[in-house]
C-alpha cells in the first residue's frame, strides 16, 4: 500500500482568530482525509482558542505558539510535504507568514493550489504566479488538488 500524500494547508492567521483561521482547514479535513495526510499549522496550538484575534507574533505563554517554534516547525512542514493547498479567502489584511510558505514551496517545486477571490488583498503578481492553480472557491482547489495527485 502506498502512502497517503501530505499535503500542507497555508493561509493566513493574523487577524483571524483560532477559530477562524481553523474552519477552512476542518471543511478540507473532511473533504480529504481519506486520500491525504493533511498538515495544519494550527496543531497543537489549542491555547490560542478563545483569544480573539491573533498577531503576526508569537505567544511566549506556550512553547508552540512561541515564534522560534512556529516559523520552524512550518518550514518544516513545508520542505517535507508533496503538495501545499493555500487559501487566502477572508485574509482580513496581508501578512507575510502564508507568501513566505507560497516561495519556499515554489522554490522546492512543490504542486501549489492557492484559493484567490477576484478583490483579495493577496492579488498580486508573486501569489498568482508561483501557484499551479489558482481557484476562486476552497471546493474549486479542492479538485484541483485531487486532480493533481490522481485522485478523481
Amino acid at each position: 500500500m502506498s502512502r497517503k500524500p501530505r499535503c500542507y494547508l497555508a493561509g493566513p492567521m493574523a487577524g483571524l482568530s483560532y477559530e477562524e483561521a481553523n474552519a477552512w482547514r476542518d471543511k478540507v479535513h473532511v473533504a480529504l482525509s481519506d486520500d491525504f495526510e493533511l498538515v495544519n499549522p494550527c496543531r497543537n496550538k489549542e491555547s490560542l482558542a478563545g483569544r480573539g484575534k491573533l498577531t503576526m507574533h508569537g505567544y511566549n505563554d506556550h512553547f508552540m505558539c512561541q515564534e522560534q517554534t512556529v516559523f520552524y516547525r512550518d518550514t518544516h512542514d513545508v520542505r517535507s510535504c508533496d503538495g501545499l493547498l493555500v487559501n487566502f479567502e477572508n485574509a482580513p489584511f496581508i501578512s507575510i507568514g502564508t507568501p513566505f510558505e507560497l516561495g519556499m514551496a515554489w522554490a522546492l517545486h512543490k504542486p501549489i493550489i492557492v484559493v484567490m477571490p477576484k478583490d483579495n488583498c493577496y492579488r498580486h503578481i508573486f501569489t498568482l504566479q508561483s501557484a499551479n492553480y489558482v481557484a476562486e472557491t476552497l471546493e474549486e482547489a479542492i479538485m484541483a488538488l485531487r486532480s493533481i495527485f490522481n485522485l478523481l
